[in-house]
């Protein structure tokens, strides 16, 4: 909910109920379309044939295989954005397997729906993939200087910093609708305040 707030694309996703626990989450899978068959997909790890649980690439080999890829600049930007969520949420867990490229039935590659994204403190507490030379507390000069590298005008990259930075703030409300429990949600919250901190010091 937060991710889908923050602009982000996601599959049809939803909480299925259980008669002990918390229940599960189940999202629609999008390598398969509506009327059958399956899409072809690869993840940046297969990709750029990187091992996707060594900190060996970072968000500018990430941002540059999209563009290779898809040849879209939008594609581009959703993947920037997609870094600043995995910043301002502290998802640390984004090694290159946490992201793939999805071929339509016209055989053009697209950058895939996001998936997997939760709270992770990460390896030694650092993104699996860098910002800008920096995994355990990028700021957003390093974002900034990021975007701008790889096309993103200055005031877009703001725009999107604001947008996701409003959409994290609302965390207390989302936990709370989502049936996270007290204790998990004053963690996550708390390490929010601590990038943010980093981040905007």
């Amino acid at each position: 909910m937060m991710a889908t707030a923050a602009g982000l694309s996601m599959t049809e996703h939803r909480l299925i109920a259980a008669k002990a626990g918390p229940g599960y989450f189940a999202t629609r899978r999008f390598d398969r379309p509506d009327g059958g068959g399956r899409l072809h997909v690869v993840s940046l790890a297969g990709a750029i044939e990187a091992p996707p649980h060594l900190p060996s690439a970072s968000y500018d080999t990430f941002f540059r295989a999209t563009r290779a890829i898809t040849r879209r600049a939008d594609d581009v930007t959703a993947a920037f954005r997609r870094m600043v969520f995995n910043v301002l949420a502290s998802n640390r867990d984004d090694h290159t397997r946490q992201h793939a490229y999805l071929m339509d039935p016209d055989g053009d590659w697209r950058l895939a729906p996001a998936f997997d994204l939760t709270y992770s403190a990460g390896p030694g507490g650092e993104h699996y993939l860098d910002i800008a030379g920096e995994g355990r507390r990028p700021t957003r000069a390093q974002v900034a200087s990021l975007g701008g590298k790889h096309g993103l005008p200055a005031h877009r990259v703001v725009a999107i910093v604001d947008e996701v930075r409003a959409a994290v703030a609302d965390w207390p409300r989302l936990a709370a609708e989502g049936g996270v429990s007290r204790a998990s949600a004053r963690m996550i919250a708390a390490a929010h305040g601590s990038v943010w901190g980093d981040f905007e010091p």
